[in-house]
């Protein structure tokens, strides 16, 4: 173990001669009655640690109020005032600048072709700085928050039927419109029909002429718009007629829309024999084929002139039922599944050699709900993958297809604590208008709108639907990028998102309008 060189005491005695010699030089007294010297130290100490404290207190406040400066910001914000300005910066001197007030961050955003969001600078900063007139879209929404619907896209629908204290719904000639953005809440109250159940609807054209539809399984058929005898005589056969509710305009717009309900013309009903093994058989009967599986369940086709097409249950009692004057037809008839072998089988959807229109008919006689028992009445578009393919790119499965599907129930798929906005233009059940709309609250829609129909490759304008119910147009996808949105729309379907009440257009053009006041009734005047 090293020898100790030093004793504590004596570096304490020579501390002592160093300060003893400090207090004879200044001092001119070796005996140290007093050490002012020491109080001179933690004076400066105490300094020290108050001037850190003080200097890191300043550092703290700059972090969390921070007063700021117009710098190379394009967008600023008046810290005490919440007032936004775009900066304009002359061309020659580019220290030269003039702010311009802004309505709103989108127009601030369109003026400066920049999506930055403000710089907070302190409004005694921003006085001295010249003015430009106001600019601006009037009725843009102050902030463009994006969605809470992850990578899914739904929009439905709603029809709501007023009832009377009764329960009734005799008395009623329209219904209300509601439209909802997400997922639905779904419970006892409101359920997704099936296809045993239908909603047999009737609506007033502007011309006083009746329409009566039947919406089904996403779909709407008008019912025997001809007002054809044997076509309503049959429907009575297969459908409760007496059940009809009034409907809006946007719900007969909803649904996928599919071939009226008529009864089909069968070429040679009655007087021909089918084809092939059919001879026996006359055109416009329906045989009935047993399947090859042994599971019990038969098959249904349509006798043609030279060919046969497969249909549903619900079309082939229309058929029978329509066809019942002519003696020759029969009704179904058994057969084997050998006798319809080889023989050409039609569509009604094939465009080079199309069959009957009746594809789209409905699977069975469904149940018709009446407005007394479910008065609400909702058409909803879902889609898994909510962006969806490009237009050019036809790789998307009918798995990964929109579903379009008709709820109903006693109430709105809303839950409890998901209020709608009532909308200031509502009408209720008087007029066709949208009533209320609910897009989840500081939340927003950046959608590219699309056809009804799923699998549908078509791809239509852009909109910003707010969380207060209006739809915004967006010229193109470099506007969209200057406001702020999501690099990729989702889809929507134009049918259901075009009943909303349309905006000004988010546009650079219209942005750079100057405004003194803005007028008082912001309609062509506001863009």
């Amino acid at each position: 173990m090293p020898a100790q060189l030093t004793t504590r005491a004596q570096v304490n005695g020579y501390r002592f001669l160093l300060r003893r010699l400090d207090h004879a030089l200044i001092r001119r007294d070796v005996r140290m009655l007093h050490d002012p010297m020491r109080s001179q130290f933690r004076s400066l100490m105490v300094g020290a640690v108050l001037g850190v404290l003080v200097v890191a207190g300043a550092a703290i406040m700059a972090f969390i109020r921070p007063q700021g400066s117009i710098g190379n910001a394009n967008i600023v914000m008046g810290k005490d005032s919440g007032a936004i300005y775009v900066v304009v910066r002359d061309k020659d001197d580019k220290n030269k600048i003039t702010l311009y007030p802004s309505l709103n961050l989108a127009s601030a955003r369109l003026l400066a072709a920049s999506n930055e969001s403000p710089t907070s600078v302190k409004d005694s900063k921003l006085n001295s700085v010249p003015r430009g007139p106001i600019r601006g879209i009037p009725g843009v929404p102050a902030a463009l928050p994006g969605s809470r619907q992850g990578s899914r896209s739904q929009w439905t629908l709603c029809d709501r039927v007023p009832l009377s204290a009764s329960g009734g719904s005799a008395s009623s000639t329209g219904a209300e419109t509601e439209i909802l953005a997400g997922s639905l809440e779904l419970n006892d109250h409101v359920k997704v029909a099936d296809q045993k159940t239908a909603v047999l609807a009737k609506k007033t054209d502007d011309q006083k002429k009746d329409h009566t539809y039947l919406i089904y399984d996403g779909k709407i058929a008008e019912v025997n718009p001809q007002n054809d005898p044997a076509t309503q005589s049959a429907l009575a056969q297969v459908l409760d007629l007496s059940t009809a509710r009034p409907i809006s305009s946007n719900l007969v717009g909803a649904p996928v829309p599919v071939p009226p309900l008529v009864a089909p013309t069968i070429p040679h009903a009655g007087e021909n024999n089918g084809p092939g093994r059919l001879s026996t058989v006359k055109v416009g009967s329906i045989i009935q084929v047993a399947a090859m599986d042994g599971s019990g369940k038969s098959d249904l086709y349509v006798v043609l002139d030279n060919a046969i097409q497969r249909v549903s249950l619900f079309t082939a009692q229309f058929i029978t039922y329509a066809n019942s004057k002519n003696q020759s037809i029969e009704g179904f008839t058994n057969v084997t599944p050998d006798m319809i072998a080889g023989i050409q089988q039609k569509h009604g959807n094939d465009k080079s050699d199309p069959g009957l229109p009746v594809d789209d008919f409905p699977a069975v006689s469904p149940k018709i709900i009446s407005a007394s028992e479910n008065p609400v009445a909702c058409v909803t578009w879902a889609k898994k993958d909510g962006f969806g393919k490009d237009q050019s790119d036809s790789t998307e499965s009918p798995s990964d297809w929109a579903t379009v599907q008709l709820v109903l129930g006693t109430r709105y798929p809303l839950s409890d604590s998901q209020a709608p906005v009532t909308l200031a233009t509502a009408d209720g059940s008087a007029g066709d208008r949208v009533d209320r709309v609910f897009v989840a609250p500081t939340t927003g829609e950046f959608v590219q709108t699309t056809d009804v129909k799923p699998g549908s490759q078509k791809r239509d304008g852009l909109y910003y639907i707010a969380d207060n119910g209006i739809r915004y147009s967006i010229p193109d996808a470099k506007t969209a990028a200057i406001l702020g949105l999501e690099t990729k729309p989702r889809l929507a379907p134009y049918s259901i998102v075009g009943a909303l009440l349309p905006g000004p257009t988010l546009s650079v053009d219209d942005a750079q309008k100057s405004w003194d006041t803005l007028p008082p009734k912001c309609d062509k005047a506001c863009g």
